[in-house]
């Protein structure tokens, strides 16, 4: 019986696999989200071809298993840890224009700009501070957020969270009603900053979508690298398709 190391090292057997059998590199066509999903219907495809060829009489059961494990070194094996790859770098890219955003809102700046943005908060603390319902802090934020120029909402977004915490530590009630309640808080704060800051709602929205894309992609791989270990026919990958989430769209 032919052993797995006489197979591995027929290099010639393995490029008429890569030539014939679909071994090839997937499309790189459409956005990132289009290529991170053909790259898995691809390999599926090309992975079943792969399997098919096999003459399994001609393996012992262990050395099956590692010639089945060697998709995994093919241009299709590849590009599954690629797309994951690309999901991940298309997140943090989104993740980086969204801090990006915050920072520009609130540069670092000289003396005299620290000072202006520390009377700007000492107004609007004071302002908070004569709320004595708490449960009205939220809509006086909003407000506050609403009149703010471009300058102040970088205070007061900076600001804003740690306030709430600091008032709501005061208030008598368990540690778990106050993490909804500061959660309520913050929530309410970044839905006013994405009405006044458009372009800070929308890099928000593509970080939400990038990150589902990754999160899908991530779930993928996992089935797949499953799927490359298996023995034949024993277990199918469920892919999820990600491009409902394609930020680019």
């Amino acid at each position: 019986m032919t052993t797995i190391d006489t197979y591995a090292a027929n290099e010639a057997m393995r490029a008429h696999a890569q030539a014939t059998y679909g071994m090839t590199a997937p499309s790189t066509d459409g956005t990132i989200t289009d290529q991170v999903h053909t790259a898995f219907t691809h390999a599926e495809k090309a992975f079943h071809k792969y399997v098919d060829r096999i003459d399994t009489s001609k393996f012992t059961p262990e050395g099956l298993q590692e010639v089945i494990a060697q998709f995994a070194n093919t241009e299709s094996g590849k590009a599954v840890e690629g797309a994951v790859n690309k999901a991940r770098d298309l997140r943090d890219a989104a993740a980086a224009r969204v801090e990006h955003l915050r920072r520009e809102l609130s540069p670092a700046g000289d003396t005299a700009t620290e000072l202006r943005n520390s009377r700007a908060w000492e107004r609007t603390r004071a302002i908070l501070d004569s709320v004595t319902d708490s449960s009205r802090l939220p809509a006086v934020s909003n407000e506050l957020i609403g009149k703010a120029d471009r300058s102040e909402l970088g205070v007061l977004l900076q600001e804003l969270g740690p306030y709430m915490q600091a008032r709501i530590e005061g208030l008598n009630m368990s540690p778990e009603q106050r993490r909804r309640m500061l959660d309520g808080y913050n929530d309410s704060i970044e839905a006013a900053a994405d009405r006044a800051i458009p372009e800070y709602a929308k890099a928000k929205r593509r970080l939400s979508q990038a990150e589902k894309v990754f999160q899908i992609t991530d779930y993928n791989a996992q089935s797949f690298r499953k799927l490359f270990a298996a023995a034949p026919g024993s277990y199918r990958p469920q892919l999820v398709d990600p491009r409902r989430y394609d930020p680019d769209r």
